[in-house]
């Protein structure tokens, strides 16, 4: 690029630059850019400030954590406090009755009885040779 052509060049801007309103809107834009990246710089360099804000989203996300294994403890509190009274219900009376039905069921149908235990015993025996 020759002298003159630099001249032009440097005078269209120089013309441009000489408006007043277009400078100051310049300045203000330039500032703003300028305010934008030194809040960027000071967040990135502010240590403490990330280390807290990173504690807070771990310390917020145990809490939710924590509610949710409480839930399934309340949960599981109540399953087992079910199976506790349904197991209570059937006393050691309940199930000397229904070993004596069963007992009075065989004595008065040997047959069936004495099939069910052959049955059983094949199983087993049939079961213990596999092993």
């Amino acid at each position: 690029m020759s002298d003159l052509d630099r001249a032009a060049a440097q005078g269209g801007e120089a013309a441009a630059k000489d408006d007043p309103e277009e400078l100051r809107r310049d300045i203000e834009q330039t500032r703003t850019e300028l305010g934008d990246t030194v809040e960027a710089l000071s967040q990135k360099t502010d240590v403490k400030s990330q280390v807290s804000k990173r504690i807070e989203e771990r310390t917020a996300g145990l809490r939710v954590r924590r509610e949710e294994l409480r839930r399934r403890q309340e949960e599981l509190k109540a399953k087992v406090s079910d199976a506790r009274g349904r197991a209570s219900d059937a006393s050691p009376e309940d199930a000397k009755r229904t070993a004596s039905k069963v007992a009075q069921s065989a004595r008065e149908r040997p047959y069936p009885a004495i099939g069910i235990a052959l049955a059983a015993g094949l199983l087993l025996g049939w079961l213990i040779g596999r092993s």
